[in-house]
């Protein structure tokens, strides 16, 4: 596959417009490895970036998460369709009902119907992820159980969780043992500390007077098994060309639920796109002012990495990723806008992660994004950013046309009595109200 020069100029284009500091990416293809950096990894102390350059990869995270569980699944030591608390038996959440129904996959394929985005001050010690989880009965029920796929953070909160008592190590020993070790990933931790060790790139954000660092690097260590894998591209590569070659992993890209948006459905952790009759699994990160992106074509045996050390570096990943399955021939177009009754979907919609406002404006929606700050002791807060329009695609389907969401896909969740009762927007549900 050649695309490398082009592939260097579309980043460079894109980390220009968009002022990103670095960026590294990798492309593995039937044992052939090119890999490509750009830039530096702080503003204020900078060193040039490569291949090997640690990361916060966020939730790329969750994809080892569930491979651990996939490992113990195997191993006659759960059953994915068991219920939590079989193996966490003094868990609870807010709906005593919800409680008793959710299980392994539930948790998995993000269909657990609570509150998706939680962060909780639980130390830095081995217990923070035991601690984080007998707070959950703090978490509002969404939606029951196995009704609609809804990203869900303390869900894999959750799965960390298990894992720990079924291997009776601290997650990030258990994750060393079981995912990092077999995946040849000899640099990756999950340890912000051993990180210090090695060359690594720190998050930003744009600030008043410019690029600027986020602070603090890292986030509590509650949410390492949703988000807190630190590694590199090449170590990504190596994780990724894994996945390929392990058939008990190859479960893990098996279509569970319809998820929308930029994919079409959710395997075990994995978000799973077909573009004529080819399969996508991938999964991004979003962590500190940091962005990332895996990309996996098992029929074309083809791995594809690529991080970025600032928050608006989400553009950047999709520039490079648009041209990468361009080159595969693999392009998908976004659909086409069609006329349609739009004041139906106006209003506001809220989640614990950020709230939408929705207003007509001719023919096209306005959405106004307003964040919220979740993550305690965060010494840097990120604006709000510019609104964007929609335009409907088809019925209760919308796509952005202009701003920030350009190209990105929405759903309108309808309840039992056939009005719009919720809004996916990024995988994640937002409740309407009035």
């Amino acid at each position: 596959m050649e695309v490398s020069s082009e592939l260097r100029e579309v980043i460079a284009r894109a980390m220009g417009r968009e002022r990103v500091p670095g960026v590294a990416w990798g492309l593995a293809e039937a044992g052939t490895t090119t890999t490509g950096a750009a830039g530096v990894t702080s503003v204020r102390h900078p060193l040039p970036i490569d291949a090997d350059t640690l990361f916060q990869v966020g939730s790329i995270t969750k994809t080892a998460t569930a491979s651990a569980i996939v490992r113990l699944e195997d191993a006659g030591r759960l059953g994915l369709d068991e219920r939590v608390r079989t193996y966490v038996p003094d868990f609870r959440l807010a709906d005593r009902a919800a409680t008793e129904a959710l299980t392994v996959r539930h948790l998995l394929t993000h269909t657990g119907g609570f509150t998706g985005d939680w962060y909780a001050i639980t130390g830095a010690g081995d217990d923070a992820v035991a601690q984080a989880v007998a707070r959950m009965s703090e978490l509002e029920q969404v939606l029951p159980p196995g009704l609609h796929y809804s990203y869900c953070n303390p869900g894999f909160v959750l799965l960390g969780r298990i894992i720990e008592l079924l291997t009776g190590a601290p997650y990030h020993e258990a994750l060393r043992e079981l995912v990092l070790g077999p995946a040849g990933m000899t640099r990756s931790t999950f340890v912000p500390i051993d990180a210090m060790t090695e060359r690594f790139s720190a998050g930003h954000s744009a600030g008043a007077s410019g690029v600027e660092i986020v602070r603090p690097w890292t986030t509590q260590r509650m949410m390492t098994p949703a988000g807190g894998l630190i590694s590199s591209v090449n170590d990504l590569l190596a994780y990724g060309r894994h996945h390929l070659g392990d058939a008990a992993l190859a479960r893990m890209r098996e279509p569970q639920v319809e998820s929308g948006g930029q994919s079409d459905a959710v395997g075990l952790a994995w978000a799973l796109r077909d573009i004529d009759g080819t399969g996508i699994a991938s999964h991004g990160g979003d962590m500190r002012g940091q962005a990332s992106l895996l990309t996996l074509i098992p029929s074309r045996n083809v791995v594809f990495a690529i991080v970025a050390n600032a928050q608006t570096g989400h553009s950047v990943i999709a520039a490079a990723q648009r041209a990468v399955l361009a080159s595969l021939g693999l392009a998908r177009e976004a659909p086409a806008a069609i006329d349609h009754d739009l004041a139906q979907y106006a209003g506001r919609y809220v989640a614990s992660i950020s709230d939408l406002d929705l207003s007509l404006d001719g023919d096209a929606l306005v959405v106004q994004t307003r964040l919220k700050q979740l993550v305690p002791g965060s010494l840097t807060t990120f604006p709000d950013p510019p609104p964007s329009r929609l335009r409907a695609y088809g019925p209760d389907r919308l796509i952005g046309v202009e701003g920030p969401l350009k190209d990105a896909r929405v759903e309108a969740i309808r309840g039992e009595d056939g009005r719009i009762g919720w809004l996916r927007l990024g995988g994640r549900i937002r409740r309407k109200v009035a």
